[in-house]
């Protein structure tokens, strides 16, 4: 009796504060409070006086990707869309196959790696009153948004999900998940902007119509998971950078970051991929020229302009250049 009493104050206390749990959260799936734990890392115990997001440094939270990582879903409800059960498990499952992929191009590389997404209980049913644009030039909307259901950044919001799981991860990253139509985005960690996005998330817009462009499947999860980890899109659509795309389809014609498919098993995580994401400690020679364009690219964006890339299924893709050394680089994917 008194278990259930506390139980009952503590999830109340969770409604009030409206951190994980708004009153919108479907009740089948309603996330309850975890029990407490010994095993919560040290840099988040009680008297500690480091926070985790300062143990990120220059790398940010998703650091390589090696070892373990906590992936922490927020089912997003916004003015225009909702999400229902069904789509919570489709897509969850979309992520679990990526998952899987991705440890199987790590263990071709000698790499274990443990990949771990918050359950549905675990994850975050959050609410926004704004409707979310698809539009490459609105992503400062996720800044509004963790506010308004108790959190005052995805540092916050992230340090709280380690802190519930009870254990320590290398790495840790978070996943905005709307329920419509739109071209799904990486937030890497990017210097010059290590305060606002040291703690790295991805929106992804669940839309499983294969006949629409920006229909949603397990490979756009690896792919923007991979940009999480350092990956750099391998294709140049609008002739802005030619080079990029055909030194990767002479090198690295099958990798998951030059084109994806609803095949996600027709992709791989080649070698210039997996040194981009701590898998191989030197890129093999073959490479040079690749890293030394991208390269290029990267420094143009630095002091000139932040790039924005769209790839679409079946290696159909988009890009867009966006004047501004004030925001991160966006990786986009529809």
């Amino acid at each position: 009796m008194k278990r259930q009493k506390l139980t009952g104050l503590l999830l109340a206390c969770l409604l009030v504060l409206g951190g994980c749990v708004p009153s919108s959260a479907p009740p089948d799936h309603a996330p309850s409070p975890p029990a407490a734990s010994s095993s919560v890392p040290s840099s988040l115990a009680p008297e500690s006086k480091i926070s985790l997001s300062e143990t990120w440094g220059e790398a940010g939270s998703a650091k390589t990707l090696t070892g373990s990582t906590l992936v922490v879903n927020l089912f997003l409800s916004d003015a225009e869309s909702q999400w229902d059960s069904q789509s919570r498990t489709d897509a969850m499952e979309m992520l679990e196959e990526a998952f899987a992929f991705l440890t199987e191009e790590a263990a071709r590389y000698g790499q274990e790696i443990r990949l771990t997404q918050t359950d549905k209980l675990a994850s975050y049913y959050l609410t926004f009153d704004q409707a979310v644009e698809d539009n490459l030039e609105y992503y400062q909307w996720t800044d509004q948004m963790l506010p308004q259901n108790g959190f005052a950044d995805f540092a916050a919001l992230l340090e709280d999900a380690v802190k519930q799981a009870g254990e320590a991860y290398d790495n840790v990253a978070a996943i905005v998940h709307l329920n419509k139509p739109g071209r799904s985005y990486a937030l890497p960690f990017h210097r010059g902007n290590e305060e606002k996005y040291q703690a790295e998330h991805l929106v992804m817009f669940f839309n499983e119509d294969a006949s629409h462009p920006y229909y949603i499947c397990p490979a756009a999860y690896a792919h923007e998971l991979l940009h999480l980890f350092g990956a750099k899109d391998l294709y140049d659509p609008d002739g802005q950078n030619a080079a990029v795309k055909e030194l990767a389809q002479s090198v690295c014609e099958d990798d998951i970051m030059l084109s994806i498919s609803s095949n996600l098993y027709s992709r791989r995580v080649e070698d210039f991929t997996a040194h981009s994401v701590g898998w191989l400690t030197e890129l093999p020679e073959e490479f040079a020229s690749l890293a030394q364009v991208l390269n290029q690219e990267a420094e143009k964006g630095e002091s000139h302009e932040d790039m924005q890339s769209a790839a679409l299924p079946g290696g159909r893709t988009k890009k867009i250049y966006e004047k501004s050394v004030s925001v991160p680089r966006l990786h986009m994917f529809g």
